[in-house]
């Protein structure tokens, strides 16, 4: 959503990179972006080759990157899809290297190397029919970070081999500021004030007071520090230092809310920094409960991808995605 600025710069690149693949296409969901995705689309289309088949939806009030992904995927015609942000570029050489590892291997979906930039992590191939298979991005996960984790895990539950890429040409994204990966989603547009209440040396609230007068909280414990080390700061993977408190989220009216020592975050960038901590630590936390429960399909409940699409320019046909 609201990306054309990077959907500049990587298309065309991304389009000569796939050139000898004449099967090749990509899928472009304007997930009702309001920064002119539609027109320069349609400028350009006679550059594009017959490649790129743009759908648009004018339904989402915010950005929910599961939902638009399961959209996108389900709209997809190959039997191999590659999950690609609008900040990633393909990379020369990798079309040809998917196709041969699909040719060659069965049962299995390309990862990223996690010692390669965070940024590609969400780089993801893999059959259609697998995807659909494990019911798609779980789309319990609306903010940013570890829905990639979580299909991942799915992918393995199923049953598939991870065949991991580490080659530097094929890792190249736009580098990005942490607004531009949340400012379309709703906790950002929708938030009053983040307060944070010291519970102890190691315990702290995090609250989100939000324009309707809600809030949400959840109870964050920094591992570096317990009761039993009197203080002292212990080596901890930086990875696994915070943990979100297990039944601690809770919501209700800011009217209602009882703290104690507390302060309010003013900094816009502490703002930013906070609210993507919040989305990592809570996503992680939900993703941790799913693979100890060995769940494989997502979505059960409410099925994934749905929504009302056009394709094209003029919105004309709408195209039920179920």
């Amino acid at each position: 959503m609201n990306r054309l600025h990077h959907v500049k710069a990587t298309l065309p690149f991304n389009l000569d990179c796939c050139k000898t693949l004449p099967d090749s296409e990509f899928v472009i969901l304007d997930y009702n972006s309001t920064d002119g995705l539609l027109d320069w689309i349609n400028v350009n289309q006679q550059h594009f080759g017959g490649k790129v088949k743009y759908y648009r939806t004018t339904e989402p009030q915010f950005y929910k990157r599961s939902h638009s992904r399961n959209m996108a995927i389900k709209l997809a015609s190959g039997d191999i899809v590659c999950n690609l942000d609008a900040d990633n570029f393909v990379g020369i050489g990798f079309a040809s290297y998917i196709q041969e590892k699909f040719l060659t291997k069965k049962n299995i979906y390309i990862s990223p190397s996690e010692e390669l930039q965070s940024d590609i992590f969400g780089k993801l191939c893999f059959t259609k029919s697998d995807f659909l298979a494990i019911g798609g991005y779980d789309e319990k996960i609306e903010l940013y970070g570890f829905e990639d984790f979580d299909l991942k895990n799915r992918l393995e539950l199923l049953g598939l081999e991870k065949v991991t890429f580490n080659n530097p040409d094929f890792a190249q994204a736009i580098v990005h500021s942490e607004l531009e990966r949340i400012e379309n989603e709703f906790l950002f547009k929708n938030l009053s004030k983040i307060l944070v209440e010291t519970i102890n040396p190691f315990t702290s609230r995090l609250i989100f007071c939000l324009q309707d007068l809600t809030y949400e909280s959840v109870f964050i414990e920094d591992s570096q520090y317990t009761h039993s080390c009197g203080g002292f700061v212990r080596p901890l993977d930086q990875r696994k230092r915070y943990n979100m408190l297990t039944g601690t989220e809770k919501k209700g009216f800011v009217e209602d809310l009882e703290m104690g020592n507390y302060k309010e975050i003013t900094n816009q960038k502490v703002k930013i920094d906070t609210i993507h901590f919040y989305s990592q630590i809570k996503n992680k936390k939900h993703t941790e409960i799913k693979l100890k429960s060995l769940e494989l399909v997502a979505n059960q409940e409410i099925g994934f991808g749905k929504g009302t699409v056009y394709q094209g320019f003029e919105n004309k046909i709408p195209i039920t995605i179920e």
